[in-house]
């Protein structure tokens, strides 16, 4: 008599295991930090004060007065074209003057300023480290979604080396 358990016991030690399947990526966006900030902005908000600039290929931010909120400095990557339903992956290398946390999120650049990616505590530690981020875009398409780390939260400096965003498939 066969029970409900036989085929998983039979798929875990007998079964082959299919051969892994490679993951294809199309980059829809790869930064160039050599010569410009690459379209990247910083916005200032209630009564926050940071600025932006360019060294060694990376982006470096200098936080110099925090405003009430995480978003009062966000360091915005705008236009990035996303499609409902397709997966996306966020990649990027980032170090700080010490630790401390940022929030990452894809979203829409207007009102009513939706995150499409859900919002990702991200901590930077002092040494360059590289992060990833996947989510399946929920909302409508959209041409013009902007890339968002909101800063806000300490006057630690912050370099960004790298960015990348794919769609995965």
């Amino acid at each position: 008599r066969r029970t409900l358990r036989e085929p998983l016991v039979n798929a875990l030690l007998h079964d082959p295991m299919p051969a892994p399947r490679r993951q294809a990526a199309t980059t829809l966006y790869r930064s160039d930090f050599s010569r410009s900030t690459d379209g990247w902005t910083v916005g200032n908000e209630g009564g926050a004060s940071s600025q932006l600039s360019i060294s060694n290929g990376a982006l470096e931010l200098a936080v110099h007065r925090l405003g009430n909120e995480g978003w009062h400095v966000q360091l915005v990557k705008p236009s990035v074209p996303l499609v409902q339903g397709r997966m996306y992956r966020v990649t990027f290398t980032a170090s700080a003057t010490e630790i401390r946390e940022a929030t990452l999120y894809v979203g829409r650049a207007a009102a009513p300023w939706d995150c499409y990616s859900a919002y990702r505590t991200i901590t930077f530690v002092p040494r360059r480290e590289t992060y990833s981020v996947v989510f399946t875009m929920q909302g409508p398409s959209d041409p013009r979604a902007r890339l968002v780390f909101d800063l806000g939260q300490s006057t630690a400096g912050v370099s960004i080396g790298s960015v990348v965003v794919e769609e995965v498939e």
